[in-house]
């Protein structure tokens, strides 16, 4: 995301001509004596600015398999697409080096751990994602639905639950994703009228984030696709803010309300970290 205000033209995602997502090879991939003289940053290290290099011990899991977790929509190596060079690249931070991502090694930094995934479907990708890598692509029967622990179940007639949670038994490890493509809480301005309008809160988190953030160790959100006039038209959403409901002014700028939210919940996590840190 690109801050209007910054001066800065450097992207942050850059990939150079050599490296080009059409031609990479074994040749051009990074060795692992690239990796080890890599130089170290003092300070922490900023995962956010770096590039793509290619990398032959990609991908971290088979595109063509995963299939007890990854949507067949988002399956690429099954929608009759030809080039998966992509799958052969890593992100290489500027300055500093990323720890290799190993199954067994998350799992035991995560023992006894929740992570919690809730937003759009970016996250519920990143959330498909993480369960192939952490299982490798390959089908296991062993990790336990834990869903209903934190009432993920599918409503009658729905045609999905509004997210899922699994557990790994070995270290007690439980990765969750919750649909909320706002972050907001939604509430029905008619309850008896099944095509009602929705109130959408923007200084009030979505009340699955109210009521499980205490069993959280991790937690990702992400929002920004839904924000436009079309989305709000089609989800029947109307913004309130304290309450009320907002009908002109500042905060009927969709970026304005957005930013509301986003500084809403922030400030609300925040000011619950000394409970649940």
């Amino acid at each position: 995301m690109e801050n209007p205000s910054s001066n800065e033209t450097e992207p942050v995602l850059s990939l150079p001509a050599s490296e080009s997502l059409t031609t990479s090879t074994p040749n051009n991939s990074t060795s692992d004596k690239d990796l080890k003289e890599s130089p170290m940053q003092e300070k922490e290290c900023n995962y956010a600015k770096g590039k793509w290099v290619a990398d032959t011990r990609r991908p971290l899991y088979p595109g063509s398999a995963c299939k007890q977790w990854l949507s067949g929509m988002w399956a690429c190596r099954l929608m009759q697409r030809t080039d998966f060079s992509y799958e052969n690249f890593r992100w290489q931070p500027q300055g500093c080096v990323m720890p290799e991502f190993s199954r067994s090694d998350f799992l035991r930094r995560m023992q006894n751990k929740t992570i919690a995934l809730i937003g759009d479907s970016l996250g519920r990708q990143q959330f498909q994602s993480l369960m192939c890598m952490v299982t490798g692509g390959e089908t296991s029967p062993e990790v336990e639905d834990v869903g209903k622990d934190y009432g993920l179940v599918k409503a009658p007639g729905a045609l999905r639950p509004d997210g899922w949670a699994y557990r790994f038994p070995s270290t007690n490890t439980t990765i969750l994703y919750y649909w909320s493509a706002s972050l907001c809480e939604l509430e029905p301005l008619n309850k008896s009228d099944a095509a009602t309008h929705y109130a959408l809160h923007l200084d009030q988190p979505v009340t699955f984030l109210k009521q499980h953030l205490c069993r959280f160790d991790v937690l990702v959100l992400n929002t920004g696709h839904h924000w436009n006039r079309e989305k709000f038209r089609g989800n029947r959403w109307e913004m309130y803010a304290g309450g009320m409901p907002i009908t002109d002014g500042e905060l009927a700028d969709m970026r304005s309300a957005k930013n509301l939210t986003l500084h809403s919940i922030a400030k609300w996590i925040d000011s619950q970290l000394l409970q649940h840190p």
